[in-house]
Formats: C-alpha cells, sequence, structure tokens
C-alpha cells in the first residue's frame, strides 16, 4: 500500500518535469539577400537610387556585403558594408542601419572627354526603418536615413586662345561632397 502510494505521489511530479518548457535553441545563422530601391533627396534636386546587399542574419543582428548605383550630380557605385539591428523578433519591427564603403566613380561618359582622373571617395548611410515580415520568412522594409558620398576627378581645361598661339595646359580639381536624405523601399529573401 505504501509503494503504491508513493508511485501515485511521485507520478504528478514525473509529468511536471516533462511539461516544463524546454530552453530556447539558438538559431543559428541565415543567408539574406536585402533588395532595395529609393529616393536621394537634397542639394538642388532629387535622384534615384538602386542597392542590393547580401549577408548572414544571427537572432536580431544582421551583416552584410552590399553595392548599388546612385544617379545624382556625378553617377557612383558605392561598395559597403552593411550592419542592421532589429528591436525585437516580432512580426513588425523597428530597425537601425549603418552602411560604410568606398564610392567608385561611374566610368567616364565620352561626352566628358575632359575628364582624366576619378578617384574613389568614402560612402556612408546611416537611419532607422521599419520591417514587416511575411508568413514565409520574407520581409518588406521602408527606411529613411542619411547619405554621404565622396568622388575625386580631375578634368583638363579648355582654352580659347587662336592659332597660332599655344595655350597652356590648364587641370581642374574637384573634390565632390554629396549629402542627402535617403528614403528606401525594399524587400528582404
Amino acid at each position: 500500500m505504501k509503494s503504491l502510494l508513493c508511485i501515485l505521489f511521485l507520478l504528478p511530479l514525473f509529468g511536471l518535469t516533462q511539461v516544463q518548457p524546454q530552453p530556447e535553441k539558438v538559431k543559428p545563422f541565415k543567408f539574406e539577400t536585402i533588395v532595395q530601391t529609393g529616393l536621394l533627396a537634397g542639394g538642388s534636386a532629387e535622384a534615384f537610387t538602386l542597392q542590393t546587399v547580401n549577408g548572414f542574419r544571427h537572432q536580431k543582428w544582421f551583416a552584410g556585403i552590399g553595392t548599388g548605383m546612385d544617379f545624382y550630380m556625378q553617377r557612383s557605385i558605392p561598395l559597403f558594408a552593411d550592419v542592421r539591428y532589429d528591436f525585437s523578433t516580432k512580426r513588425k519591427t523597428f530597425f537601425l542601419y549603418s552602411d560604410a564603403g568606398i564610392n567608385f566613380a561611374w566610368t567616364k561618359n565620352r561626352e566628358q572627354q575632359n575628364i582624366i582622373d576619378q578617384s574613389p571617395g568614402l560612402f556612408t548611410d546611416a537611419g532607422i526603418g521599419l520591417k514587416i515580415n511575411t508568413k514565409k520568412q520574407d520581409a518588406f522594409v521602408i527606411s529613411a536615413g542619411y547619405s554621404h558620398k565622396q568622388l575625386k576627378e580631375t578634368q583638363k581645361g579648355f582654352s580659347w586662345w587662336g592659332w597660332p598661339v599655344e595655350s597652356p595646359e590648364t587641370y581642374y580639381r574637384y573634390n565632390y561632397k554629396f549629402n542627402r536624405i535617403a528614403v528606401k523601399l525594399g524587400f528582404v529573401f
């Protein structure tokens, strides 16, 4: 009788140990691609931008490498490292992002034959955004931030001296610094 009472008393305790929640397993790294397009506003006009970023997500953190095309005054191709932090793992969450890298000049244009040299410069972009996850583990993202880009260029000057007088060669150096507000819309898969 005592052994039966012991078994009846201990049986619920074994059941409770089975019901206790198991510790959550840490999810491994997941590969993600972010494709986004947007508008760069500032200076005298607005311009179009297109970017793609490939990297790995671990819980709330994402790190990757990206490239894109920017179409304002001096067209350029940024190559950058991208870091993002999601505030939560819920379906809708805010995130912070920061990009840093090199901004390369677009290839020389036939119409700009006076360009002698173009040098890459600094690229930075940082901001905040909203991420809306879908049921298929994809997501829509919208963000607003501040973009800074630099380029250097050397141009050969034109002179209008008449013949037979030979004109001296003149060179102009330009250090372009573009500061823009960046509003982007994209998709994560």
